[in-house]
């Protein structure tokens, strides 16, 4: 099987064909800034992938495969990743830092380590968390329930929790996650190797647009304006690497 993160390391403008590493970058380029939650695809125009959903379902139709998906915190959706990995893309996002517990000062449910094959939590005590009943969320995840009623007499209890005891909430698939914090733990420069594919792309676009940014209007019109941006974008970098007389020679022979 493909193995895109094993090739995140490499730079990305060395390669001309389809690497895992070019493949991630690609990813990262699709999937830059939080959007909407579903994509709206243009009959007339480019299509706009606004969710992992719809970048899986384009890069597939595409014929495109081990591709490694680098993208901000602002996709990580659980589902969405889950599809994602079934589908054959690795994923490599990090996830949102929005533990309340963590903000206070207390144990987070990243401090709670997992046994899988006991199907348990061992909190930072030592103490184990047993699974109890299931819960479903609004959007239809299934949730196991671990908690430990014992909590009372623990010496580190100020430090985990103001009730009476502790309770930790794992998704049913979120072994998927798990897996993809490792692959992240094992690539620390992936998050950078976004950063330098696509802000840059998108600073030096937002510069080259000014102040106004867009100047078409409403979901129909401003792909279109985005696609020629892109355009110029792709055509400027192609003749900084390769010099005008090898573009033309190269868009002569795509056009025979």
């Amino acid at each position: 099987d493909p193995a895109p993160d094993d090739a995140l390391d490499a730079d990305e403008d060395a390669a001309a064909g389809e690497t895992p590493a070019t493949a991630a970058a690609l990813a990262a380029l699709a999937l830059s800034t939080p959007a909407p939650a579903s994509a709206k695809p243009s009959k007339d125009g480019p299509v706009v992938i606004t969710s992992l959903d719809a970048f899986v379902e384009h890069f597939l139709a595409l014929g495109r495969k081990g591709i490694g998906l680098i993208a901000d915190r602002g996709y990580y959706k659980g589902t969405e990743i889950l599809d994602a990995e079934k589908a054959g893309v690795q994923t490599f996002i990090p996830k949102p830092m929005t533990s309340g517990s963590k903000a206070e000062g207390r144990f987070s449910k990243a401090d709670f380590v997992f046994d899988a094959k006991a199907d348990v939590y061992r909190c930072p005590a030592g103490q184990i968390l047993r699974r109890g009943a299931n819960q479903v969320d609004g959007e239809g995840m299934v949730l196991h329930t671990y908690a430990r009623y014992g909590c009372s007499d623990c010496p580190m209890k100020t430090e985990c929790t103001p009730a009476s005891f502790r309770r930790i909430r794992r998704w049913e698939h979120e072994d998927v996650l798990d897996d993809m914090q490792q692959r992240l733990d094992r690539n620390p420069n992936a998050m950078k190797i976004r950063r330098r594919t696509v802000e840059h792309v998108f600073g030096t676009l937002k510069y080259w647009m000014g102040s106004t940014h867009f100047l078409m209007k409403t979901l129909k019109h401003v792909p279109t304006e985005v696609s020629l941006h892109v355009l110029a974008y792709n055509l400027k970098r192609l003749m900084s690497l390769l010099g005008i007389t090898e573009t033309m020679k190269a868009m002569r022979f795509a056009r025979a």
